[in-house]
């Protein structure tokens, strides 16, 4: 049991991270303002979880390193600015 609370814990710490971050990119405006934050995050840390679940069981490095791009791709970054 202890050890799920530790795993739990960590999820969630990365989850609260994220989300910071990306409250901060929404207020500098690297990050369009109507994305929630929250839900940005929830989503980078199910894609990062997966990843990593992946990786302990032998999964392909080079079919991860793909997911991670198309994650990427699917980033609501702001336009840029001319």
């Amino acid at each position: 049991m202890a050890a799920q609370r530790e795993s739990e814990f960590r999820r969630d710490a990365i989850a609260r991270l994220l989300q910071q971050r990306f409250e901060a990119a929404r207020a500098t405006g690297e990050l369009r303002s109507d994305v929630s934050a929250e839900d940005l995050a929830r989503y980078y840390s199910v894609v990062l979880q997966g990843i990593a679940l992946q990786a302990q069981h032998g999964g392909d490095r080079e079919q991860l390193l793909k997911v991670a791009d198309l994650s990427m791709s699917a980033f609501p970054a702001a336009p840029l600015r001319p």
